[in-house]
């Protein structure tokens, strides 16, 4: 995984993004879209919004 790489999810997929490694979400269709972090270990801080 690098830096040019762009993944499509569909509904109930998801993706693993190894620690230290660069990366952003971005939502480009004009459905509402809501997801989930999950960091393991722990990462500085870490949230939860409902």
């Amino acid at each position: 995984m690098n830096v040019a790489d762009t993944f499509i999810l569909r509904a109930k997929q998801g993706i693993e993004v190894p620690p230290k490694v660069a990366h952003q979400f971005r939502n480009e269709s004009s459905s509402d879209v809501r997801f989930l972090v999950v960091s393991v270990p722990k990462a500085h801080g870490d949230r939860i919004e409902i």
